[in-house]
């Protein structure tokens, strides 16, 4: 992934928003996808949520309470930025991402 095709980029944990986790959007021209990248678990304040272990509905099944709140608040931030590339890039271009459902 080139540097420009890097198109939203979240990873300043010091300054950036703790109501979700950190990541990046970016074209990938060599599968022709937006990729959509979460990074995991990185610090004391992060494994509280992943030790948060009940569910709740999600997407049409059943997922770890927190770690569904934490994708809808990184779709909340990056959403936007996905769709307005996808849109861009034509109908050629899929998405892609971590245990992604089927769009």
């Amino acid at each position: 992934i080139l540097e420009e095709d890097v198109r939203s980029i979240d990873i300043d944990d010091a300054g950036g928003n703790l109501n979700h986790l950190r990541h990046f959007v970016a074209i990938d021209r060599g599968t022709r996808s937006i990729v959509l990248s979460i990074r995991g678990t990185f610090n004391l304040a992060e494994l509280v949520v992943d030790f948060a272990a009940f569910s709740r509905p999600f997407m049409g099944g059943e997922a770890h309470s927190e770690m569904a709140t934490m994708a809808e608040r990184v779709w909340e931030a990056a959403g936007d930025t996905v769709r307005d590339l996808l849109e861009e890039q034509g109908e050629d271009y899929g998405l892609e991402g971590p245990a992604l459902p089927v769009c």
